[in-house]
């Protein structure tokens, strides 16, 4: 029992210096403000775990669900599951990213580690591993899980914090705002 509790405690330590980490390199960039629905979508290109690169000037004409998470918030990990349920209903036209920072915290296993994780939760859509937070940046995030829709012309669409909900009303504004977008790419 004694040393449940002591391993329950390390975790718990360990995600609050994360998360004391996460707020630290947030302050950092608090210059940059969260976009809205209408703004332009900053752009970037990085590599994926699988070591292709993603550059969302590509994806123009498709739509994009990026997704903010790190492997130690637990609603991240729910909205993960969630969106791979959406990615297998999902037209071509219609992509999600990853995009994690976990880099400061694993060292040189990192990917390793967070290719793991995904492969256990049943994730088969492609990661960012964001070294230097700098995509975390350029939209200016502060609050995880954070999901950022972007319409087939670079806009942003829709900023969603914890975007896990399966309830109905969730996903019929989803399916809504998902087939309106696909049907301005075209139906592609």
């Amino acid at each position: 029992m004694w040393r449940e509790n002591t391993a329950a405690g390390v975790r718990d330590l360990c995600a609050l210096v994360c998360l004391i980490a996460l707020v630290a390199a947030g302050a950092s960039a608090a210059s940059a403000r969260m976009p809205k629905p209408g703004d332009a979508a900053p752009y970037f290109s990085a590599k994926t775990l699988e070591g292709e690169t993603f550059s969302l000037p590509s994806y123009r004409g498709r739509v994009v669900i990026l997704s903010f998470w790190t492997t130690w918030c637990y609603k991240c990990r729910a909205e993960m599951r969630f969106l791979q349920k959406l990615s297998e209903d999902l037209p071509d036209s219609v992509v999600i990213i990853g995009v994690s920072e976990e880099t400061e915290f694993f060292g040189t296993n990192d990917v390793i580690y967070i290719q793991e994780l995904m492969r256990k939760w049943g994730v088969k859509f492609p990661t960012i591993l964001d070294e230097g937070k700098r995509i975390w940046a350029a939209y200016g995030l502060r609050t995880l899980p954070t999901s950022i829709i972007i319409d087939h012309n670079g806009n942003i669409q829709l900023v969603e914090t914890y975007f896990h909900s399966e309830s109905e009303e969730n996903i019929r504004h989803l399916a809504r705002l998902l087939g309106s977008l696909q049907g301005q790419t075209g139906g592609q």
